[in-house]
């Protein structure tokens, strides 16, 4: 059985010894932190067809090179024959498709930043010459500030979500999402909405906090914003066969047809408002090796369903 040495795990690029089966013999540490599912050949880890043409490559060329694209970014995997052992050795890698995304976020972020800081600075040339009262002006002020921070927030997410290595803990989940629903209220009442909560979860459940948040706080994000007053939202948590189902839904304006199958893409914009967030649902969710479903009618809402696996056997990096 092949060992590798101590310093091996402090490399930042993942190392593996494979048998011809594709059976791990050994790995470092890295390993551990690019790939979240167990397992003791290397395609249960991943579970992508590309990763049995790269070994049966290996075992035909003696060699094989792959880049292995997924929703947090880009793997390198290069791959040799030793013997009867494969070495296998991964890295993450900057994609040029990511970068642009990244790009493009940055671009966006900054463009509908221009609209809170035109709308706060307005307020305040009318606020100094006397023609807009102090109530009215704190007002505008406060609820311009409050999306700024939203798109801040978002923003500096982004790149943490693509990196991220689940944490999970037992913890209340009724708890966490009604701290998370706090933040929302003022924006709730100002928005002349009405926000209802029910969570049917009772004891302490595995949770990554952070993953949880980025879920959830984009989802009442957008359904605060496209929800006209007198609108209702409503979160549902329920526990259901080793999962956990949560559900947003609202009575907004609801998604057009046209870009329904696309809204989880970054960059989405309609009527010049944009889901900055919901590509970013899709990531967290992918990170916990989750799915994630759309309903939406025009005119009368949407309803937004993450399915989180409890199970570790079932969460998923790929």
């Amino acid at each position: 059985m092949p060992r590798l040495p101590a310093w091996a795990d402090r490399l930042q690029e993942g190392v593996l010894v494979l048998d011809r089966e594709g059976k791990v013999l050994a790995e470092n540490a890295r390993v551990q932190e690019l790939f979240s599912r167990g397992g003791a050949y290397l395609w249960e880890r991943l579970r992508r067809h590309e990763i049995f043409a790269f070994l049966n490559e290996i075992e035909a060329r003696g060699e094989a090179f792959l880049l292995l694209h997924r929703p947090s970014g880009v793997l390198e995997f290069r791959g040799f024959l030793e013997g009867e052992h494969r070495w296998v050795f991964v890295r993450p890698r900057p994609d040029v498709s990511l970068r642009e995304n990244q790009r493009a976020l940055f671009s966006q972020i900054s463009h509908e930043l221009r609209t809170p800081l035109a709308n706060i600075r307005m307020a305040f040339d009318l606020f100094r010459e006397g023609t807009m009262e102090k109530e009215t002006f704190l007002t505008t002020t406060g609820r311009n500030l409050e999306r700024m921070e939203v798109l801040v927030e978002l923003l500096s997410r982004q790149h943490k979500v693509e990196t991220w290595s689940p944490v999970f803990e037992q913890r209340d989940w009724c708890a966490e999402v009604s701290t998370i629903l706090r933040a929302f209220h003022a924006r709730v009442e100002a928005a002349e909405l009405r926000l209802s909560y029910e969570c049917s979860l009772e004891a302490p459940l595995p949770v990554d906090r952070f993953l949880l948040s980025t879920i959830l706080f984009p989802l009442l994000d957008n359904a605060v914003r496209y929800t006209p007053p007198g609108g209702r939202i409503c979160v549902r948590l329920v526990a259901e066969e080793g999962k956990i189902r949560l559900v947003v839904e609202d009575t907004g304006r609801g998604i057009p047809v046209h870009i329904r199958d696309r809204v989880f893409d970054p960059f989405v914009q309609h009527e010049g408002g944009t889901w900055l967030g919901l590509s970013l649902v899709r990531g967290a969710v992918a990170r916990w090796g989750g799915e994630i479903h759309l309903e939406s009618r025009e005119g009368e809402g949407t309803r937004v369903t993450v399915i989180l696996p409890l199970s570790p056997a079932e969460r998923s990096m790929a």
